[in-house]
Parts: C-alpha cells; sequence; structure tokens
C-alpha cells in the first residue's frame, strides 16, 4: 500500500470476535487474519486515523480526515469492557 501512495500511515488497530486484524493505514483501513494475510481494505480516500467497534459490536466507526464515519459489519468486534 505505501508503494501506491495512498493518503494516511498506520494508526489505528482494532480485532474482531474471529481473530481479523483491522488496522488503518494508507487508503483506509485494512483487515488481516490473525496470520498476517491480507483479506481486504475499506478504502477512505483520505488519511484515516483511529477506529472503534461500537452499537453492538458490529458497527465500525472510524476517524476519516476531517469525518466519522460508520459501517455495519457482518462480524462482531472484540469491544473492550465489554462482558
Amino acid at each position: 500500500m505505501l508503494a501506491r501512495k495512498l493518503p494516511g500511515l498506520p494508526d489505528g488497530i482494532k480485532v474482531d470476535h474471529s481473530g481479523n486484524v483491522w488496522a488503518t493505514g494508507p487508503g483506509g483501513v485494512m483487515i488481516f487474519t490473525a496470520a498476517g494475510r491480507h483479506l481486504a481494505t475499506l478504502l477512505t480516500g483520505v488519511p484515516t486515523a483511529n477506529i472503534n467497534w461500537g452499537d453492538d459490536g458490529s458497527t465500525l466507526y472510524i476517524c476519516a480526515n476531517h469525518n466519522v464515519c460508520r459501517i455495519k459489519t457482518l462480524v462482531k468486534g472484540v469491544m473492550a469492557g465489554a462482558k
């Protein structure tokens, strides 16, 4: 991704209940397996910093430049303090 010169650098990181790692970086939010295989990238087109799971755990909130975005996912994230 760095070679493609997409905006942004690595910053926020979260994990879902399947063990996949969700991390912000160049171009948006990248999703990796626990073994490090790249699954997908949610392209924002702008520098993207922090992310967090919200609502019932399946909504991902994304800080993308001057916007706070939310996306409903098909997975549930591990939420700090959740029981």
